[in-house]
């Protein structure tokens, strides 16, 4: 006898024939039925599923792999695998729920049992905790920072997942550097961390320039030949701007052509 097909199914056609042997088989004539059913049950496979380790991200996700033992030589049989943490929290050890299935052109002639569980570890993220930073200028009233910032985090995650972090702050009124310190543990990160500055720095004050003063003319008693109005017009007073001394240099120029130099005298004060 010879089933219609290989495979597993109930009341299946089993194709038959029979033939007589024996030392009288020669006296008989056979008629016998060509065709009966039986069953085919599955064959009984077990499979293994384990889980990969991962870097926390944030979710339960888990990467699994699945492997059969029992399959006939020359079927195709696959098993598709899948897992999920317990919880998205990095720890050693952890439970992963799995699950398989079977799938290939010889599936159906399989019963797989595999294990409903493994183990595998997620290890912490890194991130960098950067304490906040000012740059006040000096007004005589405190100035103060606060906080922190966190580059690295996973799955869409903020600074406030991390609970076990602290910034001290800093304040001061005085010019200086003042240290904005940040420490702490997260479960689910390795942490790094630099301190964030409040930075005091000077006022700049643009003192207003100097207004010049103006010239005064000596008071220079007449004398006979010397004409004062001419020696008026024949000098002019230069004085240097925005010069902070007690008195000015002053340039003296003489204009014009046959201009008497005797009697010109040198004269002090402030002009």
């Amino acid at each position: 006898g010879q089933f219609s097909d290989k495979n597993a199914g109930s009341n299946k056609n089993v194709n038959v024939s029979g033939a007589l042997n024996g030392t009288d088989a020669g006296n008989y004539a056979l008629s016998t039925n060509l065709q009966t059913q039986a069953n085919i049950s599955k064959k009984q496979i077990t499979g293994s599923i384990t889980a990969q380790d991962k870097v926390y991200d944030g979710t339960t996700n888990a990467i699994v792999n699945g492997s059969l033992n029992g399959v006939i030589s020359g079927d195709k049989v696959n098993i598709t695998a899948q897992g999920q943490f317990s919880d998205k929290n990095a720890g050693s050890n952890k439970n992963v729920n799995v699950s398989g299935a079977l799938n290939g052109t010889d599936a159906g002639n399989y019963a797989l049992s595999t294990n409903l569980q493994t183990q595998a570890d997620i290890a912490k993220a890194k991130a960098h905790v950067i304490g906040n930073n000012l740059t006040a200028t000096y007004s005589g009233q405190q100035q103060q920072v606060s906080g922190f910032t966190v580059n690295g985090l996973v799955g869409g995650e903020t600074a406030s997942v991390l609970t076990g972090v602290t910034a001290t702050g800093a304040n001061g009124t005085k010019v200086g550097t003042y240290v904005n310190d940040v420490s702490g543990s997260d479960q689910n990160y390795d942490l790094t961390f630099s301190a964030g500055m409040l930075q005091i720095t000077e006022s700049l004050v643009i003192p207003e320039p100097p207004t010049p003063e103006k010239p005064t003319v000596p008071n220079i008693p007449a004398t006979p030949s010397f004409d004062f109005q001419a020696y008026q017009r024949a000098i002019q007073f230069a004085p240097q701007e925005r010069q902070s001394k007690q008195s000015d240099q002053i340039e003296i120029e003489i204009m014009g052509d046959g201009i008497n130099m005797d009697g010109i005298q040198t004269l002090t004060g402030r002009f």
